[in-house]
C-alpha cells in the first residue's frame, strides 16, 4: 500500500506542468520592443500581441511586422534583437547552449558565453556557430541566401559542401547550399549603429551592480535608468522606482496575470518592471514610500510574483510580500517558500497577516471577470479583504480561457500577421532538420579567410562598395599531400629570380613549419640527405647578421649584389653565394670618434635607416 501511495505521488507530480517548467522559465524575456511585435508558444498556440517583460521559452517564436523593433535578453547577459519584417524561434536554451532559427529577417546578436558555451543559429541554407563572446549580426532574404557579419569574435559557418571560418572584420555570403564567399564589413547602417548604441547603454558598469547578487548584476541597466538607491537601516541598500509612479501607486498593479506555461505569471507594463516582481520582495516606509529589497546573494529565485492571494466568487485580491513572509507556490522558489506540491493546501492555515496589507493603497481589488478577460469591470469593496478575509495560500483557482494567455488584449492586424512561410514552420520539424551540436568541430576546416582590410571602391553616394578578397584555402591533410606539396616547391621555384653565377637552385619549404631551418645546395642535382637539419646557435647568429644587411641600401663602394627574397616566407634563410665568385661580406662598423652617436644614413627611395652603436635599426617610412 505505501508502495502505491509512492507511485501515484510521483505519477501526479509529473502530470503537473508548472512543475516542469517553473525551473527555466525566468531565464529569457522580452526586454524592449517597438511595434505590434507578435509571439507564439506552447500555451498561446498562436499569433499573439506581445508585451515588454513576457517570459519565453524554448518552442517559442518571435514575430516583428513592419516598423518594428524586438530585444530578446538571456539571463546571463546575451542579447538578441530582431529587426522588422523577422522570425526567430527559440529552438533549444540550456546552461551552456543558445540555438536559434531564422526563418527571414535581420538579427543582431551580442552573445556573452563563457569557454566551451555554444551559440547556433540556422538559417535555411547554413549552420553559424560561435563558442565564445562574439557580436555578429545574421541576415537571411526570402530565398533564403544569408549574410553573416562579424563585429567580434570568431564565427564559423556550416553548410551542405564545406565549412568556414569567418574572423572579426569580415562577412560571409552563403548563397546555398554549395557556394559561400568572404568579404570585408562595409560601413554600418542604420540597424548597425542602433544595435552598437544600445549595447553601450545595456553594459556599461552602472552603481546597481554594487548592491545586486551576481546572477541579477547584468540587469543593472534598468535599476540605475529607472530609480534609484536608497540605504535603509533594516534592508542594507534597497532600490527605489522613479518612473511609472505616481500618486496611490504600489507594486503588482501596472500590468496584469497571464496564464503562462501551466502557472499565474505577473506581466509588467513598466520598463523596470522584471527583477523587481521576479525576484526579492517590497516593502513600504513612511518617510520613504515603497521600495524594492533585493534577495540575498546564494538566495536568487526566479518567481512568477511574489505576493498574498484571497479570491471570492465576486473579486479576486493580492498584496506585496515583505521580507521573510512565507510564499505559496507550485515549486521550489527558495527560502521563506512553500511547495505546495509537497503539502496538502487544505490543512494550510495563515495566522499572521501581511504587513503590506496595512498599507494605504497597499492591496490590489479586481473583478473576477477582470482577472479573466482583461476587460475593465466595477466593483466596491469598502473593507480591507486581507484583514477580514480569510487568506488562501497559492494562486487563484480560476479557469484560465484563451483571453487569459494574453498579456495584451488586442487583436493583431490582419497585414500585420507574419507570412504564409513563416505560419507553416514547426519547431519540432525544426529541431529535428537542425540538431544542437553540444560539441565543438575540432576539424573545422579554415577555407575562406578575408584580410581585415576595407574596400576603397565607393559608389556615386560615397560608401564604400564590397568587393570580394581573394580567396583563401586550407585544406585538411589528406592522401593528396605528397603531391601538393611537390606542385608548391615547383610553383614557388618558377618565381624566383636565379642568378648567373649561381651553380645551385633554391628549393623553398613547403610548409610554414620549416620556417628557420637552412637549405644546402643540391649535389649533382640531388639534395643530401640532410637537405633539412636544425640550426646551431652560432649559424643562427650570422644569418641574423646577413638578415640585417640585406635590409641596408646598397651604397656605390660596395661590391656585393643584394638578392631580395621573393616571398615573406623566406625571409631569415641564407642564400649561399655562387661557387664561382665568393664575394666578401663586410660588416659596417661605427667610427669610434662616432660612437655613442646614431649614424645616419642618406635615405634611398622612401626608406631610411639609422644605427645606434647597439646595431639596432629603425626604419622610417
Amino acid at each position: 500500500m505505501k508502495t502505491m501511495k509512492v507511485l501515484l505521488l510521483i505519477l501526479a507530480l509529473a502530470c503537473v506542468p508548472s512543475y516542469v517548467y517553473s525551473a527555466g522559465l525566468g531565464d529569457i524575456r522580452l526586454s524592449y520592443l517597438e511595434g505590434d511585435v507578435q509571439i507564439n508558444s506552447e500555451t498561446t498556440r498562436d499569433w499573439v500581441i506581445a508585451s515588454m517583460n513576457i517570459p519565453l521559452y524554448e518552442g517559442d517564436r518571435v514575430w516583428v511586422p513592419d516598423d518594428g523593433k524586438a530585444e530578446v535578453h538571456f539571463r546571463k547577459g546575451t542579447v538578441v534583437r530582431l529587426n522588422e519584417k523577422t522570425s526567430a524561434d527559440i529552438l533549444t536554451y540550456d546552461r551552456d547552449m543558445l540555438q536559434l532559427y531564422l526563418n527571414v529577417g535581420s538579427i543582431y546578436i551580442n552573445y556573452k558565453g563563457a569557454r566551451d558555451s555554444i551559440l547556433q543559429i540556422n538559417t535555411p541554407v547554413t549552420t553559424i556557430r560561435a563558442y565564445y563572446d562574439a557580436v555578429l549580426r545574421v541576415d537571411v532574404l526570402s530565398n533564403g541566401q544569408t549574410y553573416v557579419s562579424v563585429y567580434r569574435g570568431t564565427v564559423y559557418t556550416d553548410y551542405r559542401e564545406g565549412k568556414s571560418t569567418v574572423s572579426e572584420g569580415n562577412m560571409a555570403f552563403i548563397r546555398g547550399y554549395f557556394r559561400e564567399e568572404i568579404y570585408p564589413l562595409s560601413a554600418p547602417d542604420n540597424w548597425t549603429r542602433w544595435n552598437m548604441q544600445r549595447d553601450r547603454k545595456i553594459y556599461d558598469t552602472y552603481r546597481g551592480t554594487r548592491y545586486l547578487p551576481d546572477e541579477l548584476r547584468y540587469y543593472s541597466y534598468d535599476f540605475d535608468t529607472n530609480g534609484r538607491w536608497i540605504y535603509v537601516r533594516d534592508y542594507g541598500y534597497c532600490w527605489q522606482p522613479t518612473v511609472m509612479v505616481s500618486v496611490g501607486w504600489a507594486p503588482y498593479r501596472h500590468g496584469r496575470w497571464v496564464w503562462w506555461r501551466g502557472d499565474y505569471v505577473w506581466i509588467s507594463y513598466e520598463p523596470w518592471g522584471w527583477v523587481p516582481y521576479h525576484y526579492g520582495r517590497w516593502s513600504f516606509s513612511v518617510s520613504i514610500g515603497w521600495f524594492w529589497v533585493p534577495p540575498a546573494r546564494g538566495s536568487v529565485y526566479w518567481g512568477p510574483g511574489y505576493v498574498g492571494w484571497i479570491q471570492t466568487p465576486t473579486y479576486v485580491s493580492w498584496v506585496p510580500l515583505a521580507p521573510g513572509e512565507i510564499y505559496y507556490g507550485y515549486g521550489y522558489y527558495g527560502p521563506h517558500s512553500v511547495n505546495l506540491f509537497n503539502v496538502n493546501i487544505n490543512k494550510i492555515v495563515i495566522k499572521d497577516k501581511y504587513k503590506n496589507a496595512r498599507v494605504k493603497d497597499g492591496v490590489t481589488i479586481i473583478h473576477r471577470d477582470t482577472f479573466i478577460t482583461g476587460k475593465p469591470a466595477e466593483i466596491r469593496i469598502r473593507e480591507n479583504p486581507f484583514l477580514s478575509e480569510k487568506i488562501r495560500p497559492g494562486r487563484p483557482d480560476i479557469q484560465p480561457e484563451k483571453r487569459t494567455a494574453m498579456p495584451i488584449i488586442k487583436d493583431v492586424p490582419e497585414r500585420k500577421l507574419p507570412p504564409p512561410m513563416v505560419k507553416e514552420s514547426q519547431v519540432r520539424e525544426l529541431r529535428e532538420k537542425a540538431p544542437m551540436q553540444k560539441q565543438r568541430d575540432i576539424q573545422m576546416q579554415e577555407r575562406m579567410i578575408a584580410p581585415k582590410v576595407q574596400s576603397d571602391v565607393r559608389d556615386d553616394q560615397g560608401q564604400r562598395k564590397i568587393v570580394p578578397e581573394k580567396r583563401i584555402e586550407k585544406v585538411q591533410p589528406s592522401d593528396r599531400v605528397p603531391e601538393i606539396r611537390k606542385d608548391n616547391q615547383i610553383q614557388e621555384q618558377r618565381q624566383l629570380p636565379i642568378r648567373k653565377d649561381d651553380s645551385r637552385q633554391f628549393v623553398p619549404p613547403d610548409t610554414q613549419q620549416d620556417k628557420g631551418r637552412q637549405i644546402a645546395p643540391l649535389q649533382d642535382g640531388k639534395p643530401p640527405d640532410d637537405r633539412l637539419r636544425e640550426r646551431t646557435p652560432s649559424e643562427i647568429r650570422k644569418d641574423n647578421q646577413i638578415q640585417e644587411q640585406r635590409q641596408l641600401p646598397i651604397r656605390k663602394d660596395d661590391s656585393r649584389q643584394f638578392v631580395p627574397p621573393d616571398t615573406r616566407q623566406e625571409r631569415g634563410r641564407e642564400i649561399a653565394p655562387s661557387q664561382q665568385q665568393k664575394p666578401e661580406i663586410h660588416q659596417r662598423q661605427p667610427k669610434e670618434q662616432e660612437k655613442g652617436k646614431p649614424e645616419e644614413i642618406k635615405p634611398q627611395g622612401d626608406e631610411g635607416i639609422s644605427r645606434d652603436k647597439g646595431g639596432v635599426q629603425f626604419r622610417h617610412r
